[in-house]
């Protein structure tokens, strides 16, 4: 999956207006919902938490930690996932949210 450099995604023309914050991470996506929670680090035996977010198809994802600023050229349609461990955004193109009947579903 492209990861532009932020230079990169601006000259390139990539957007991401819909931004929030969730635990102390600020993601932004062009398209689609979201569904966002705390996963324990350690493999769940941690003590502390970091966000793990799900996209149903949000072609272009930003994302902004402590250790900077991450983009994601996702391609439109399809369902991503972003995790924040250690501060480090990572993308997977996966995601357990479908749309089904017009509705958000954790499928």
């Amino acid at each position: 999956m492209p990861q532009p450099d932020a230079g990169e995604a601006r000259a390139r023309g990539l957007k991401a207006p819909k931004a929030f914050e969730f635990e102390g991470v600020v993601m932004a996506r062009r398209f689609g919902h979201v569904n966002c929670a705390g996963v324990r680090t350690r493999g769940g035996t941690g003590l502390s938490l970091y966000p793990v977010c799900q996209f149903t198809g949000p072609g272009t994802l930003r994302v902004v930690t402590e250790a900077g600023e991450t983009w994601f050229d996702t391609g439109l349609g399809q369902p991503a996932t972003v995790s924040t461990e250690g501060g480090k955004a990572r993308c997977v193109l996966d995601s357990r949210f479908r749309l089904e009947g017009g509705r958000l579903t954790d499928g």
